[in-house]
C-alpha cells in the first residue's frame, strides 16, 4: 500500500471494473481505514465499503474489519469514525 497517496482520492482498478480509494491514517502515518466507492462518489454518500485496519506493537496488521460488520457499499466515508467496526 505504500504507492497509494494518502491525501485525496486515487482510482484502483477490481474485477468488476474501476473504483475510487479513500485512506485515512492515523498519527503514526499507518493506513488505518480504506473507504471504496464508484469514481465521483461524494465523501458524503452511502455508497462507500470501509475497512479498518489494526496493527501490533511491531506495526504489523493484525486484524481488518467491516464498517457495519459489512463488505456492502452502504456506508458514508465522511463517517468513517463513528461507525462500528466488526
Amino acid at each position: 500500500m505504500a504507492d497509494i497517496p494518502c491525501i485525496g482520492m486515487k482510482p484502483i482498478l477490481t474485477i468488476d471494473g474501476a473504483y475510487t480509494q479513500k485512506i485515512i491514517q492515523d498519527s503514526s502515518d499507518r493506513d488505518q481505514y480504506i473507504g471504496i466507492a464508484k469514481p465521483g462518489s461524494s465523501l458524503a454518500d452511502a455508497v462507500w465499503q470501509i475497512r479498518k485496519l489494526t496493527y501490533s506493537a511491531t506495526d504489523k496488521i493484525t486484524d481488518v474489519q467491516w464498517a457495519g460488520g459489512t463488505d456492502r457499499f452502504i456506508h458514508v466515508m465522511n463517517n468513517y469514525a463513528t461507525l462500528s467496526y466488526s
